[in-house]
């Protein structure tokens, strides 16, 4: 972190304070912690440190009136907020127009403490709920963030994006809040802003894991391919926009992680964007169990015993974390490598544009041409063909399909690099023409 200049009176260091020009506040340290105060406020702890606040004979400024001038101009910070990942203090960070900007880091960052101890429990509902290879892939993302944490700031470990599809009541939601308390206790949703609904994302910034719980509902393919764009975002690029109501939006780092809950399998993949090839190794797919407890959940004496188990054993949790062999499963990129249930990437290629498209050509195209073996044309003859509601059946799919002007050939070109015996292409006076081959659709 960033060192500023002391407020000095009378050879005196007067109490740590820095101001903040966007908000016009005023910012004091209490403890490891930052306060905001007022100009009112602040004149009022300048009095308590026996600065005058009355001119002096021939003087145009109060002791108060030009200690508030020197913090102004001399601990000056652009934005102030607790950034992931980060110890409080002052950083330095480039703007949008490519000036270096202050900001101040008003709270620290707290993972939970390691001590070495029992966690059976915690253990047992871990390995029931994942299963073992996704427990150990749970235990390396985990050893991973962690040690994101703890990296030196503007330093940033990349991960992936945790998936967890299974019944309501299984323990999806509790293991992100156990997630939550590991990383330091801060969370906030991401969903509005990642499907595109706001774009103000300042609150996110502050929390150390974002968490999205079943929002994925009535979501069309241009909501899950905005949110599929922002999960790559969120995971690869290390600079990111933070943009607050009424604020300049400034570049930061935040060393936050993300994780997903979902109820279900089929309605819920097919809502969640597709696993294409640069989303596909961003992200880990688990399918949930449901575990068996050691209280009785359907009674508050039982959550509070369990609250009670876990109270106890996390401690224990965060040390074998922390002291976890990766092995076989490390990776260099993310830590560790990718985790993808086989049954839910089933389901998901079932839900996927390609796979619907497919479809629609051995349902709807295929039929017109009962005496062809295949058929040519450009991608708008298909979109044109398969969106007509007088000749298909499929056409609200389709219309739903083709959401944006040249998905149909975008897809088209994906179906030739997986299947290029289903299609072929050949481009005439700078026009695509597409051929399908029949046979291979059957």
């Amino acid at each position: 972190m960033d060192t500023i200049a002391p407020i000095i009176f009378n050879g005196t260091n007067i109490f740590d304070c820095v101001f903040n020009a966007t908000a016009n506040r005023y910012y004091k340290r209490d403890g490891n912690e930052w306060i905001q105060l007022t100009r009112e406020d602040i004149k009022s702890h300048l009095r308590a440190e026996s600065l005058d606040w009355r001119c002096a004979k021939g003087d145009d400024l109060s002791q108060v009136d030009a200690a508030l001038v020197a913090i102004q101009n001399t601990r000056r910070v652009h934005y102030a907020l607790p950034l992931a990942g980060y110890p409080t203090g002052v950083l330095e960070v480039s703007s949008f127009d490519g000036t270096r900007k202050r900001i101040l880091v008003t709270s620290d960052t707290k993972p939970l403490e390691a001590v070495e101890g029992e966690w059976t429990h915690i253990k047992e509902y871990l390995t029931q709920l994942l299963g073992e290879k996704g427990f150990r892939h749970q235990m390396g993302w985990w050893k991973w963030a962690r040690k994101n944490l703890k990296a030196k700031p503007h330093t940033r470990l990349p991960a992936q994006v945790m998936v967890y599809v299974g019944p309501a009541g299984c323990g999806k939601s509790f293991l992100q809040k156990m997630t939550t308390r590991l990383l330091g206790g801060r969370s906030a949703n991401p969903f509005n802003y990642m499907s595109g609904q706001t774009s103000f994302n300042r609150d996110l910034f502050e929390a150390d894991h974002l968490i999205v719980e079943d929002c994925f509902h009535d979501v069309n393919m241009a909501k899950r391919r905005a949110f599929g764009a922002k999960l790559k975002e969120f995971t690869v690029n290390d600079t990111l926009s933070c943009h607050g109501k009424g604020q300049d939006a400034i570049r930061l780092v935040p060393k936050w992680r993300i994780s997903i809950s979902m109820n279900g399998e089929h309605e819920n993949m097919s809502q969640f964007p597709p696993l294409d090839d640069s989303l596909k190794d961003k992200v880990m797919l688990f399918k949930c169990k449901m575990p068996t407890f050691p209280t009785d959940l359907s009674t508050e004496s039982g959550w509070k015993a369990w609250d009670a188990i876990i109270d106890r054993e996390v401690g224990g949790l965060a040390h074998a974390i922390d002291t976890f062999e990766m092995n076989d499963i490390a990776a260099a990129r993310f830590g560790v490598k990718a985790y993808h249930d086989a049954e839910l990437l089933e389901v998901e290629d079932e839900s996927s544009p390609l796979t619907v498209l497919t479809q629609l050509i051995v349902k709807e195209l295929i039929p017109m041409h009962p005496h062809d073996t295949e058929w040519t044309g450009t991608s708008l003859d298909l979109h044109t063909l398969l969106t007509n509601k007088s000749l298909c059946d499929s056409a609200p799919i389709a219309e739903k399909l083709f959401y944006y002007a040249s998905a149909c050939g975008a897809y088209l070109g994906r179906i030739r690099e997986k299947k290029p015996k289903l299609v072929s292409c050949k481009t005439i006076r700078g026009t695509k023409h597409w051929t399908l081959y029949f046979d291979e659709f059957k």
